[in-house]
């Protein structure tokens, strides 16, 4: 790599000697940028098939952290279901989801749990928490219709009956 730069240093260089030197300079630079951003794509692309999970920009702590299950996603709301059986919970599941109230507008999101009384536990009621963010990512497209913030949302009604 060094090699490299000392070469590339050496060429624009010489370049900058000559007559012509200001189009055959701003060349060089179009050239290296461009080199220099194809090297970074290359170690980008290279990392993401190496390492993946580290480049769950969407989901985040919970799309590395948990199995998600099933997951539906429209215009109109959806869901999320995943499991918990990484957290000592053997069968399992946790869902966040968000109805459609009309107008082009989503509810608030819910979380339900297949484990009884699930909201007396701290760990299970953050883990609800970090889901329904998670889905709150997938629905939110920052645009005219779809820009709240997530704590804008969870003021709105679940559903509209």
């Amino acid at each position: 790599m060094k090699q490299l730069i000392t070469t590339i240093r050496n060429f624009i260089s010489n370049w900058a000697e000559q007559d012509t030197a200001p189009d055959y300079l701003i060349i060089a630079i179009k050239t290296t940028g461009s080199a220099i951003v194809g090297m970074g794509l290359l170690r980008i692309f290279y990392e993401m098939g190496a390492n993946p999970e580290s480049f769950d920009a969407v989901g985040g702590v919970i799309a590395s952290s948990f199995l998600i299950l099933r997951q539906e996603v429209s215009y109109r709301g959806g869901g999320v279901e995943i499991s918990l059986e990484d957290k000592g919970h053997a069968g399992e599941k946790m869902t966040a989801y968000q109805n459609y109230l009309g107008g082009g507008m989503l509810g608030r999101i819910e979380n339900s749990c297949t484990i009884d009384n699930w909201r007396d536990d701290s760990e299970l009621r953050t883990i609800a928490e970090d889901l329904s963010r998670y889905f709150h990512s997938l629905t939110v497209h920052d645009d005219e219709w779809e820009w709240e913030t997530y704590e804008q949302n969870q003021n709105k009604p679940l559903s509209a009956f």
